[in-house]
């Protein structure tokens, strides 16, 4: 993909090739649409109840709840390797069997072109499409070897393209040179924003979460983390223990959605799975815990890796991936200070099944 080295984002018109846009469409009639003229009338922004608006139009719902909708944005956080593409794939697979006409544009800016590759093919063994050649209704982009203004053209350009109802960036992290800053991380969830209002399409983002966690939620990098979590419909959290990862809502503007659970099949593909899988990690990680900790009281996180190492035959980094997984699982929760604590329902359960 050729890419217009003179492009001038913040107003030239577009590449005429197609080979990339701007938020301007190449189409003169709906140029308008993309304009971001420096003054506006404050009467195009007043509510009038007087018109009927209508609710978002529902673009993937999940369970008979609604997760996505036209014209908003979301984000699906994770630590790495938690899985997170693999929840795309799975998405991109009910939202096309929901939508026998709907179009989807991927953009992978991370992972190599070999792994961008296998995602493809994923979703098409998902589908049962043809291995060996792509699908009209859907656009997968490899873009680790570009800039961060090259990937963004290379985005708008193949949204222009096919008009997708659904849009994913693998790791919108890279569309930005600094994720503290705060002038370019709004500036960038704007520009998402206003593409998905202009197309009537959503747009899901994929950020790392720091590995500090605020309690059990997620706490996403940088300011353009912060940005997003504000902005966005939906904040997905995806966490990974033994094989089974948990997908739940952090944020929601509409009802929150079930928690669920994927697994990777014997095929390499994902799939939902049962609850009742993660039963027995928990039991063991809650029951290990409890010798060590006292209920109620919080432990420094050296402490309680120096108690565990003496309790249990387990080096230190079996022991950090232990408590790593039992936050994940919310056996554990992290307090202010660097302290470990046994949450309150995890408490009353055990202190009911404790004879007198």
């Amino acid at each position: 993909m050729e890419l217009n080295p003179n492009f001038d984002f913040n107003g030239m018109e577009p590449d005429r090739e197609g080979n990339g846009a701007d938020l301007k469409s190449n189409n003169e009639e709906n140029s308008n649409e993309y304009q971001n003229p420096i003054f506006v009338s404050y009467s195009d922004a007043v509510i009038d109840l007087s018109q009927n608006v209508p609710d978002p139009v529902p673009v993937l719902t999940l369970h008979g709840s609604v997760i996505f909708t036209q014209g908003n944005v979301s984000v699906i956080s994770g630590q790495a390797k938690s899985r997170k593409t693999f929840l795309i794939v799975l998405l991109v697979a009910e939202f096309f069997k929901a939508n026998p006409d709907g179009k989807i544009v991927l953009a992978d800016t991370e992972m190599s072109k070999s792994s961008t590759h296998k995602t493809a093919k994923r979703i098409h063994r998902l589908m049962g499409w043809d291995t060996k050649k792509n699908h009209e209704r859907l656009i997968v982009l490899n873009l680790r070897e570009y800039d961060h203004f090259q990937r963004l053209v290379a985005i708008k350009g193949a949204v222009d393209n096919i008009k997708p109802e659904l849009i994913f960036i693998d790791g919108v992290r890279d569309l930005v040179t600094d994720i503290n800053n705060v002038a370019e991380s709004v500036g960038m969830v704007e520009d998402l924003m206003k593409l998905s209002s202009a197309l009537s399409c959503h747009i899901c983002s994929v950020l790392h979460e720091n590995k500090a966690m605020k309690g059990h939620q997620a706490m996403l990098r940088g300011h353009l983390g912060t940005e997003l979590i504000n902005k966005s419909e939906t904040v997905i959290s995806v966490s990974t223990v033994d094989n089974i990862t948990t997908v739940r809502p952090e944020y929601s503007r509409n009802p929150e959605f079930e928690t669920f659970y994927i697994r990777i099949n014997e095929e390499g593909l994902p799939e939902h799975c049962d609850a009742s899988l993660l039963s027995a990690k928990k039991d063991m990680l809650l029951e290990v815990l409890t010798t060590v900790m006292k209920r109620g009281t919080p432990m420094k996180c050296r402490d309680l890796i120096t108690a565990l190492i003496k309790k249990v035959d387990k080096d230190k980094r079996s022991i950090e991936r232990w408590l790593k997984e039992a936050r994940e699982l919310g056996v554990l929760e992290w307090r202010k200070g660097g302290y470990y604590t046994l949450p309150a329902i995890q408490q009353e359960v055990e202190d009911s099944t404790t004879p007198n």
